[in-house]
């Protein structure tokens, strides 16, 4: 169900990387490093993840340099991400949603680090740590929810904020702020 020149068999991908607009990525793919094929595309507007995607983990970089990236799911299968600099230079991605029954627990240093044009993020509730860095570059990041359930909230994740002439929102739940008081 990938379109434009892309055919998947399994793990094993054949396409041409300047044709390909929309990628949905095969259910039984377990870990994004097995798909190189995933980042660098020159024309790629949406990765697409299904309802029965059995993606267990995200290494760093899996999605890293498709610029006119605007939108990607991340599937409720996931429980892990780690490294860094996922989204690293998507400079167009707009639209993040964190499907339903997410089990992601920790949001990693850089993780949307340089991704210009991203607006509004809602953080699932199985979320309870945001490493340092995890926003740098999101300028245009205006609204932000937090997770419910969120511990740690690591430092340096808005350096630009101070430069921004927009109201910059930050819906923290009670439990955070009741937790985080000084």
């Amino acid at each position: 169900k990938i379109n434009n020149a892309l055919s998947a068999q399994g793990k094993n991908i054949s396409y041409n990387r300047h044709s390909v607009i929309r990628i949905e990525v095969p259910a039984n793919i377990t870990n994004s490093g097995e798909c190189s094929w995933l980042s660098e595309n020159d024309n790629l507007v949406e990765i697409f993840f299904p309802k029965n995607s059995q993606l267990k983990t995200i290494p760093r970089g899996s999605f890293y340099s498709n610029e006119k990236l605007e939108k990607i799911n991340i599937p409720a299968s996931v429980t892990e991400i780690t490294g860094n600099q996922h989204f690293n230079g998507d400079i167009a991605l707009k639209y993040v949603t964190f499907d339903d029954g997410c089990q992601i627990t920790t949001l990693p240093d850089r993780m949307f680090q340089n991704c210009a044009s991203l607006e509004t993020l809602v953080i699932p509730n199985s979320v309870t740590t945001i490493e340092a860095f995890c926003f740098t570059g999101t300028k245009k990041l205006t609204s932000l929810t937090l997770s419910a359930n969120l511990i740690n909230f690591g430092g340096k994740n808005f350096p630009w904020i101070q430069y921004k002439d927009e109201i910059f929102k930050i819906y923290a739940p009670d439990t955070f702020l009741a937790n985080n008081e000084k």
